[in-house]
This record gives structure tokens, C-alpha cells and sequence, in this order.
């Protein structure tokens, strides 16, 4: 930089006017070589990117470059007689400038493998620096798996967004980066709830989170090198400078280096260092004040006038910039918001070509941005999709009416979704129409959150109907099935009458079992678990009269049966499980009226190997049920119905109640299992069930017992608001030799109980008056501790009669109940046998 030696200033006695001019002309002289000279500077100044990161590089509140980084080249300056000059943007914009040429040194960028392959960077790291996670709100965030779902809000650009998107992708988490200009607008969205977390560097974090009031989480990573960086290939005699000087600085103590650091870290910050070219202006003030004073009074009034003007102007302009600034930011953020809206929004003009779209747009069409705009909407959709969806709405829009409709939307895949479409009238600055705003948002989980919840409330009101009719019918039906035993035990064994009762008796069984459909329906009818092999049950059923009817009906069905030999067992309802194998075989043969192939099969799965859409993870794994046949197959629009109550496209009374696959799915849900159903029409049908494991050991087989267990004079009370009901079961009991007294309410059974003693309880659950089976029982252990008990129900084991279990009744029996199930119930009671009969 050529310097100006001060020159002795000659002695002059008294000057005529020819010297005063000549002086002014030297003065003059010497301003215009110092503007020269400044000039020259300028055009050898080394070109700096900067942009907002402070404190380690940012533009202060009167535009003035700022920051440790700063700092440095400020002190190389001085030592190496360097000019620098700044060139303030985006960080973005420095790499791109940086890259181009349009600058020659870059401040403050992090060093990376990719980074070095671009650019060449200093040998010295002026300071280190990370990648922080903040949050605005009470977000529990301890360790990146927390990230899972998130949006977070990122600096374009920026080293740490790489290093984020890496661990999240090694970690299989899925979350959306919303990114921005700056690390001040990451702030900004955190501040305003755009976003629930944001990434910035440590440094910058540390600056301003009590300014913008957010709050560091536990996840901090990346650690980086901040260095100084030049275009590849290029300034390698300042990078030697800078290095150089980066050594000396390090090794001074209370050097430039560790002044800065002091001031932009630990200080406040407020200290303001003047740069060179304020010095610079000082003096060519001073020279324009001498000369001004030195010549004439009319010239330093018209510079006043001049510069009064030109101050008016200067603050018309500002203000007009601070307008438009404000404007463009406000345009930023808007279009920010734009941009990271998960809806699909694009504007059009009125012939209908795409002039703007946000990236949810492409990511729906699966195209990029210059295959887009420019491009008519027909060009992408079809002529016959827009006159068919679109071209009347967008009419209306185009008359200035805001429009909002749903329709299937085609996507990039092939496939459709259901959107909620809103088409807004956009209109320019003087008023007039110019284009139509496109909004599409995605409603297909919507409505099939909506159709589930439907669902869900149809089937609670029908299991609602049927858990209340179900207690009245099973105790009409008790008489169905506990006359005919006593009739059956009196009726010699080659009366006539014998085929009528069995039917009768039949019948009501077959009644009963279907209540039981209506209890499995209601969500009630698992009401026992316990320990049972799938195979075993499997097996039981294909020998059991129930298949040998499905395969006299339907003689041409070819079973084809594939057992694993590996134990499946399961905790569960074995009466339960065995009615879903037989619904399932006996619509699988009713598919092939024409004969065909029944494939049953079994397998074990590993927890890993389940569906991922289980509701419950199973560490003993799954069994499988696969069930398949080669008939008609189920329509589409039926598919998805085939498990509602009373759904069915049978004859109605010939082939089924409609409950069956009701029943199925109901059994299914219970057990904490999935079924899966794959159709098509005209092949055939699968089904795939997955039931979880229990872990257990297989139960000893026990023979069934069928002798009737008699009684010998004990004495038992029976206690049931329904009169045909105490007089079955007196009349059941009496034949079994046993000394019944009765009781129609709790408050009876209580008077009973105060002078007399039972060996033996049977007692009604639901009972009206005030006083169920559970209540009555507190009060007879009241008065009775060790009184014995059974509980009886028409409807289900349900919460209340575990809670009377739990004070000590022992066996629950269910209406209707059989003579050998009141025999042995009775029985095993009064023994204190742990086997349960009638669930």
C-alpha cells in the first residue's frame, strides 16, 4: 500500500494571492493522490465472505463486520500490510462465491473430508466448535432416539444439518428438517413454535438463547474445526499469512487471539473497535475541512446546502429500505412457511400453468422443480382427471370465489389418496385477478381413522345389545337344557318320547352356543384363560362331529392338513379358539360349491418374524394359523365387512347366524392376535391369524368323567331372583341327593343364613333389588367366613364375580348348564377340587 511521507512545511513570509492559489492547488493535489492511493488499496484488498454467525463472524447494527474472525485479520492486517474487504451474505452464498471467484478468502467454515475436496483451508484451527439440539418448550429430549417424529429446524447449508441427517439415518429415525438462512432464523422458528427443536453451533447458542428464550437439550455432536478457507488451487501466499500469524497470535498470551476470544465469549460484547477506513474518512475529512477553511466562504455554503440535501435524500432512501426490507422478510418467512407445510400448494396462472410450488408438491409428483413450473396442469394430470376433478372449481375460483372440495388425487406412485381441496383466488397489487392458490392435503388416514372409529362404535352398540340380551335368553334357555335331563332321567330307555326330548335338549344347547357367539361379540366371552396346545384343539376339532357334518355337506372339498410338530401353546379359551377353526373351515368349504382345495396349516414364528403391525410384541413368539381354499373369493367392496355382525352373503337360517367371522374376529382380538384376509375373485381366499405364545408347559391330559357326582344329604341354598330357575335347580339337586332350600333375593339368603347353616351356596350374579351375587356374598362372610359358594351367571365372568372369587366363592357356572356340569360343579365345590366346569 503506497504510503504519504509528511513533507516540511516551508517558511513563507507575506503571500500575495499567485502563492495562497498555489497552495490551494497542492493541497488539492494531495487529496486526490490519498483517494488515488486509497483506490489502489481497494482494488488489492483481499475479498472476505462473511455472514451472521456470531460471535465468531457477523455485521453489527451499523453494518460493520464484527466477530472473532474478524478480529485476526484486522491484526494481520496491521502486521502484513493487507487490506481486507468484506462481502457480506448468506453462508450459502459465501460457498457459492467462494467457488466461483467472486471472492478469495472465507471466514469461518467448518472443515470437512467433503469440504477439503472444494476448497484449500488453513493449516491452524482458530477454534472448535459443535452441533447443539434446543428446544422452545418442556420437550423431554435425552438422547438423539427422542428425535423420532420431530421437526427440526436446520441452517441451510450447514455441516452439522450432514452430520444429523447421518446419525439419524445409522439410527433408523425418521424426522423432518425444516431448513432456513441462518442460524437466526432457526432461533426465530424455535421462538414462534414453528418448529419444537432447532440444531445451531454451540457458540451461536450460547450467545442467544436468553435473547430468543430457548433451552439447550442433552444432545450435543460433531465436532468440528473452524478454520479460515480459500477457493481450491488458489491464495496460497495467504493462507502462509494467515497461518503464520494464526502461530504467533496462539503463542502470545494475552495477544489479539485471546483478547478476541475474551471480548466475543466472556464479555458482553459491546466493545466496539473502529476499522482502518473510519481513520481513513477521519482524514480526508480533516484535508477537505482545511481547504474548505482556506478557500472561500461560498464554497463551504454550497457543500452545507449540497449535503443537506443529500442527508434528506439519504433518510427518503433509508426509509424506503427499511420498508422493503421489512417486506422481504416478511416475504421470506411466508415463504418459508410455504415451504415446510406437509400440504401439497402450488399457484397457477388463469391458463393454468404452474408458476410456483412447495416441495410437498413435487415430493407428491415425484418431479423436479424446472419439470414443473412453466408446465400446464394438463401436462401433468391428463386432460380427462382435470375436466373431470378440477375444471368446474377452478371456473368458480377464477370468478374470485374461494373453493374447498375433497376428490382422489393422484400421486407419483400410480396410486390415489383422498385430499381436501382448496382452490383460493390469488389477486395482484392493483386488485386484479392473476392466478389460483392450489391447496391439497392429504385425508387418507383421516378417513380411515374415521371409518375405524365408525366401526369400533358399531360394533361396541351391537356387543352392548347382545351383552344384555344374552343374561335374559340363557335363563330362558335353562329350562331348555335342564328339563330335558330330568326328563332324560326319568324316561325309560325305549320310551318314545326319548328322540323328542334329545331334540329339545339339542336344541337348546345349540341356543346356548349361539348366546355364547353373542357373549363373544360383546368383547365377554374370553372370560378364563388357561394353558391350551393350538395342535391339540386343531386336531380335536377335525375328529369332532362338527367336521364330520361340514364334510358331509360339502363331500367334494379336499382337506389338505399341515400340523408343525413343535408345541404351540397359548393362554386362551379353548372353546373359543376350536369355534374359530370350525367358522373358518366351514366358510372355507361353503366358498367351493363345486368342490376344491382346503388347505389348514400350522407353523411357529419368531418374535422378529411377526407382523410388524402386532399390537404387542411377544417374546415366546407366534403361532401361526394359515387357512386357505380355491373357491369364488370375496368381492372388494365386501372385504372390508366380512367381520361385522350379521354381514354375510348367505342364505340367512340355511348356512350360518352371520356371527361367524364376527365371532372370529372377536376371538382373534382377545388373544391379543392379528388376522390378515387376502381374496381375490374367482381363486380363492387366505387367511393368516398370528396368536402369541404363552411360554407354558402343556397340561396333563385328563379323561373326562362321565358319571354323574352325587350328593349325600348336604345341605345347599340356592338363591336366584327367577322362580323357574330356583325350581330347576332344587328340582336337579333334589335327584342328586342333596337337601335344597331356596332364596329369590340377597335379603332372603340372609334370613336363611342367621339360624340355619348351609354346606353349600349357589348363587345368582345379577340379581335386581340392590343386592348382586357380589354383594350378597360380603354379606354372608360376614356372618358366615368359611361359607363355600358358587357363582352363577346367565351373562359372563365378569369383574364382580372375580371380585367374589377373590373373597372366596369358588367355581363360576354359567347358564344354561347341563345336569352333568350342576353335578359335578356342586361336587367338586363341596370337595374343594380346583377343577372348573361350565366356562
Amino acid at each position: 500500500m503506497q504510503k504519504i511521507k509528511p513533507q516540511r512545511r516551508p517558511h513563507f513570509g507575506s503571500l500575495g494571492d499567485s502563492r495562497m492559489r498555489w497552495i490551494i492547488v497542492c493541497q488539492c493535489l494531495l487529496i486526490l493522490l490519498g483517494a488515488v492511493s486509497s483506490s489502489a488499496v481497494a482494488a488489492d484488498a483481499v475479498r472476505v465472505g462473511i455472514y451472521n454467525n456470531r460471535p465468531l463472524v457477523f455485521r453489527d447494527m451499523n453494518g460493520q463486520p464484527r466477530g472473532i474472525f474478524v478480529d485476526i485479520l484486522e491484526a494481520v492486517s496491521l502486521k502484513k500490510d493487507i487490506d481486507f474487504e468484506y462481502v457480506h451474505g448468506t453462508f450459502a452464498d459465501g460457498l457459492k462465491r467462494l467457488e466461483n471467484g467472486d471472492i478469495d478468502l472465507m471466514a469461518a467454515i467448518a472443515f470437512s473430508e467433503e469440504r477439503a475436496d472444494r476448497f484449500d483451508f488453513t493449516y491452524a484451527t482458530v477454534i472448535t466448535n459443535w452441533g447443539e439440539i434446543y428446544s422452545a418448550q418442556a420437550q423431554s429430549i435425552e438422547s438423539i432416539l427422542d428425535l423420532e417424529g420431530k421437526r427440526i429446524g436446520v441452517k441451510h447449508g450447514d455441516i452439522h444439518l450432514d452430520a444429523l441427517r447421518r446419525l439419524t439415518s445409522e439410527f433408523g429415525i425418521n424426522c423432518r428438517f425444516i431448513e432456513g438462512d441462518g442460524y437466526d432464523m432457526v432461533f426465530e422458528m424455535l421462538a414462534t413454535d414453528f418448529v419444537p427443536l432447532g440444531v445451531v453451533n454451540h457458540l451461536y447458542g450460547r450467545q442467544h438463547q436468553q435473547q430468543f428464550d430457548v433451552t439447550p437439550t442433552p444432545v450435543i455432536f460433531n465436532p468440528i474445526e473452524v478454520k479460515y478457507a480459500v477457493s481450491k488451487g488458489h491464495q496460497a501466499d495467504l493462507l502462509f499469512h494467515l497461518d503464520s500469524e494464526l502461530a504467533r497470535l496462539k503463542a502470545e498470551q494475552g495477544s489479539t487471539y485471546y483478547r478476541s476470544l475474551e471480548r466475543w465469549l466472556m464479555a458482553t460484547g459491546s466493545e466496539r473497535v473502529l476499522p482502518r477506513w473510519v481513520w481513513y474518512v477521519a482524514l480526508v475529512s480533516l484535508l477537505i475541512l482545511f481547504v474548505l477553511v482556506s478557500g472561500n466562504l461560498i464554497l463551504r455554503h454550497r457543500v452545507n446546502v449540497r449535503t443537506k440535501e443529500l442527508s434528506e435524500a439519504n433518510e427518503r432512501l433509508e426509509g424506503q429500505i427499511q420498508v422493503r426490507r421489512t417486506a422481504e422478510e416478511e416475504l421470506r418467512k411466508s415463504e418459508m412457511v410455504v415451504a415446510a407445510s406437509s400440504d401439497a400448494m402450488a399457484l397457477l396462472d388463469p391458463q393454468g400453468v404452474f408458476l410456483s410450488v412447495n416441495p410437498a408438491f413435487l415430493e407428491m409428483l415425484g418431479m423436479a422443480r424446472q419439470a414443473v413450473i412453466g408446465h400446464p396442469l394438463t401436462a401433468l394430470y391428463g386432460l380427462e382427471f382435470i375436466e373431470n376433478t378440477l375444471t368446474q372449481h377452478l371456473n368458480t375460483c377464477f370468478e374470485g370465489h374461494m373453493v374447498r372440495f375433497q376428490a382422489r388425487w393422484p400421486q407419483s406412485r400410480g396410486e390415489e389418496i383422498e385430499a381436501e381441496i382448496t382452490c383460493s383466488p390469488y389477486f395482484d397489487q392493483m386488485g386484479a385477478l392473476s392466478g389460483v392458490v392450489l391447496n391439497i392435503r392429504d385425508i387418507t388416514e383421516n378417513q380411515k381413522l374415521a371409518a375405524q372409529l365408525k366401526q369400533a362404535q358399531k360394533m361396541e352398540a351391537i356387543g352392548t345389545l347382545a351383552g344384555g340380551v344374552a343374561h335374559d335368553l340363557n335363563n330362558i334357555l335353562s329350562g331348555l337344557v335342564g328339563y330335558p335331563d330330568i326328563l332324560l332321567m326319568d324316561l325309560p330307555p325305549d320310551s318314545p318320547h326319548l328322540p323328542a326330548v334329545s331334540v329339545i335338549k339339542n336344541s337348546g344347547e345349540r341356543a346356548a352356543a349361539i348366546v355364547q357367539d353373542l357373549l363373544t361379540l360383546a368383547r365377554r366371552g374370553v372370560d378364563q384363560r388357561q394353558p391350551v396346545e393350538l395342535n391339540a384343539i386343531i386336531r380335536e376339532f377335525l375328529a369332532s362331529p362338527e367336521n364330520d357334518q361340514i364334510q358331509q355337506l360339502h363331500p367334494k372339498v379336499v382337506y389338505r392338513v399341515e400340523l408343525t410338530r413343535k408345541p404351540l401353546m397359548l393362554s386362551g379359551s379353548k372353546v373359543h379358539l376350536a369355534k374359530t377353526v370350525m367358522n373358518l373351515v366351514a366358510n372355507a368349504a361353503e366358498a367351493m360349491p363345486d368342490g376344491g382345495d382346503l388347505h389348514l396349516s400350522t407353523r411357529y414364528e419368531s418374535a422378529s418374524a411377526a407382523p410388524s403391525t402386532m399390537a404387542k410384541t411377544c417374546e415366546f413368539g407366534y403361532a401361526c394359523i394359515e387357512l386357505s381354499d380355491t373357491g369364488t373369493g370375496i368381492a372388494p367392496e365386501d372385504r372390508e365387512r366380512i367381520f361385522e355382525p350379521f354381514y354375510t352373503r348367505k342364505v340367512m337360517g340355511r348356512s350360518g347366524t352371520g356371527l361367524g367371522m364376527a365371532v372370529v374376529w372377536g376371538t382373534v382380538t382377545d388373544h391379543d392376535g392379528q388376522i390378515q384376509v387376502e381374496s381375490q375373485l374367482g381363486k380363492g381366499t387366505r387367511f393368516i391369524i398370528h396368536l402369541p405364545l404363552s411360554g407354558e408347559v402343556a397340561p396333563e391330559l385328563v379323561s373326562k368323567v362321565t358319571d354323574l357326582k352325587t350328593g349325600d344329604g348336604e345341605r345347599v341354598l340356592v338363591v336366584d331372583d327367577e322362580r323357574e330357575q330356583r325350581h330347576l335347580a332344587s328340582e336337579l339337586l333334589s335327584r342328586l341327593g342333596y337337601h335344597v332350600t331356596t332364596a329369590d333375593s340377597g335379603k332372603a339368603a340372609l334370613e336363611r343364613l342367621a339360624d340355619q347353616t348351609f354346606d353349600l351356596v349357589i348363587l345368582d350374579m345379577i340379581m335386581p333389588g340392590g343386592m348382586d351375587g357380589l354383594d350378597t356374598y360380603q354379606a354372608i362372610r360376614a356372618i358366615r367366613p368359611g361359607q363355600k359358594a358358587i357363582i352363577v351367571s346367565g351373562y359372563s365372568e365378569s369383574e364382580r364375580v372375580k371380585a367374589a372369587q377373590l373373597l372366596g366363592a369358588g367355581i363360576y357356572l354359567r347358564k344354561p348348564y347341563s345336569v352333568e356340569d350342576l353335578a359335578n360343579t356342586v361336587h367338586n365345590s363341596l370337595n374343594d377340587s380346583p377343577d372348573t366346569l361350565g366356562h
